[in-house]
């Protein structure tokens, strides 16, 4: 289809498939004002014929006259391009991709995904997903060259390939590429495995890049490189940690070029770039001896049209960024799912905000009748500490011993009051993931030392106040303490339902209790329909095979009284 003037395509309530079948490209725009193309699903284009001209660009679009391009709430799938862009090249104008999804494109060149060129070309990619698309060259999701801009904010790049070229995720050849709030994960290149950068200008602000591969050299996270020009490599308040590299940099590599710590960033492994320096401008980083393990969690739905890492109890990336760039453009005191930033006393390192403003866990607060092991010596009950497991007990015990001293509970803060929590199957401590509600009387803040893992790290426990207690969830056994301040937020309450339906709209988490940072215990399959029982602010409750949870109202479609 060719597109020479301005206009809007709105799928909205449909279902409308724009489909190449493998013999045409979908669609070539030679307009020089404004096309709106939403809710479409763009699938099957193949570059047959010359688009003003270019041969073998743009399977999926191709933008070659200036035009503004809107894509909003669309798909571009299985596309493909014999040189440049499988999903979309963009030659001359703007792209503004947002909540939209390039899946499976493929360029037998560059940029499966996208491929951004000239001074003329800018793309800025929103709340939207790259996934699983492949160049034979370089960039398997995103190339931007020749002065062209790119802008990747609130977004997710993951499991992209260049399979015979850099930056399985992200190449930025003589361009400028700025990176926000986003995640990088699962792509592969021979070098560059998360993002490769050859004398431009990359900028890298309050994102996470873990699990990326450098399947034939160096840089399996970022690789920034000066040959042919001088490369501009800014990191700030980001964590590249647990990628790989088949010879050197496992992180972060240059050659003939430099990173610049903007601050606040967490590196796992700085071999192939020690100008990261622990403790210097902020920065936490390891070494190939001892390389920080920053805690992340399994990429996934967390509550958000893309899916994050999510910082785990214990990460060292959580109230470690820097607040000022939290709250200054292009950050803007949100993380990656829109969520505000900060929620512990300062801001985290990375896309993901571990917590929420008010981590609600309403079940009252009754004690756990204690089992002969908690009459142990050093074990102690008393009626300033309850706890509950609202995932029930999974065959455990579970008990608790009062610290008195702030040397016992690994803290210098003079406390309220602070317990060890233990678990117990038949007669052996164990230290398991399992949700623990821990309520300490008083008002104030909570403290958690987690048992698994050395050394131990204190971190702030989100939590809530109700009936005189402050609670908190944990995941496993370890140390919860109460300092003295302010009470948190009131609990949602629990208003039980009898006649709710839910269908999921994407795949969700069903977590443990009703708040985002709480144990996430299965995956719900898309169009999934259940029952509810119950509703907690924003979560309804149900039962998903054998386990019960909750789930994100947000994500859902309801029918019935849902409350």
């Amino acid at each position: 289809m060719d597109i020479s003037q301005n206009l809007t395509i709105n799928g909205t309530g449909q279902t409308i498939a724009i489909d190449g079948n493998a013999a045409e490209r979908v669609l070539c725009i030679t307009a020089t004002g404004t096309v709106n193309l939403t809710a479409l699903t763009i699938q099957n284009g193949f570059d047959n014929a010359p688009c003003l001209g270019n041969t073998g660009v743009g399977g999926g679009i191709a933008n070659l006259n200036g035009a503004v391009v809107n894509i909003t709430n669309s798909t571009l799938s299985n596309n493909y391009a014999d040189t440049s862009g499988g999903g979309i090249y963009n030659g001359k104008g703007t792209i503004n991709l947002t909540n939209s999804t390039l899946s499976g494109n493929i360029s037998n060149g560059g940029g499966g995904g996208i491929f951004n060129v000239t001074a003329l070309g800018i793309v800025n990619v929103v709340n939207s997903t790259l996934i699983n698309n492949t160049a034979d060259g370089n960039g398997g999701g995103i190339v931007t060259v020749t002065n062209a801009t790119t802008n990747v904010t609130s977004s997710t790049l993951e499991g992209n390939t260049a399979a015979n070229g850099s930056g399985g995720g992200i190449y930025n050849g003589f361009g400028t590429t700025n990176v926000v709030n986003s995640t990088l994960y699962g792509n592969t290149g021979e070098n560059g495995g998360g993002i490769y950068n050859r004398a431009g200008t990359l900028s890298v602000v309050n994102s996470t890049l873990s699990g990326n591969a450098a399947s034939l050299s160096n840089g399996g996270g970022v690789f920034t490189y000066g040959s042919g020009g001088p490369a501009t490599a800014n990191v700030q308040n980001t964590i590249v940690a647990g990628n790989t590299a088949a010879t050197s940099g496992p992180d972060v590599f240059r050659s003939l070029a430099t990173f610049t710590s903007l601050g606040n960033n967490l590196i796992g492994d700085n071999a192939g770039a020690t100008e990261f320096t622990n403790g210097a401008n902020g920065d936490l980083v390891g070494n190939t001896a001892s390389p920080i393990n920053p805690l992340l969690g399994v990429l996934s739905n967390n509550g958000e049209a893309t899916n994050t890492l999510p910082l785990q109890i214990g990460s060292p990336a959580i109230d470690a960024g820097n607040d000022a760039t939290c709250a200054a453009a292009p950050v803007n005191g949100v993380d990656q799912r829109g969520n505000v930033r900060p929620v512990g006393s300062h801001c985290d390192i990375g896309a993901y905000e571990y917590g929420t403003a008010s981590s609600a866990v309403p079940a009252a607060p009754t004690a756990i009748p204690s089992p002969a092991l908690c009459s142990l010596t050093g074990f102690a009950s008393s009626t300033q500490v309850a706890m509950s497991l609202p995932n029930g007990n999974n065959g455990l015990n579970v008990c608790y011993s009062l610290l008195t001293e702030p040397a016992q509970a690994g803290v210098t803060q003079v406390f309220t009051l602070a317990v060890d929590v233990y678990t117990f199957r038949n007669i052996e401590s164990v230290s398991e993931t399992l949700s623990i509600q821990v309520c300490l009387q008083g008002a104030g803040t909570l403290l958690y030392r987690s048992a698994v893992g050395q050394p131990r790290v204190t971190v702030n426990l989100p939590s809530f106040s109700q009936n005189g207690f402050t609670c908190g969830l944990i995941p496993n056994a370890g140390t919860v303490i109460l300092i003295p301040g302010a009470a948190a937020p009131a609990a949602n309450p629990i208003t039980p339902l009898s006649q709710c339906h839910v269908t999921t709209t994407n795949i969700l988490n069903l977590r443990a209790a009703p708040d985002a940072t709480s144990a996430i215990l299965t995956k719900v399959p898309y169009q999934t329909t259940l029952s509810a029982s119950a509703r907690s602010g924003e979560w309804l409750q149900v039962v998903f095979g054998s386990q019960q949870g909750w789930l994100s109202a947000g994500y859902l479609s309801l029918e019935g009284a849902c409350g």
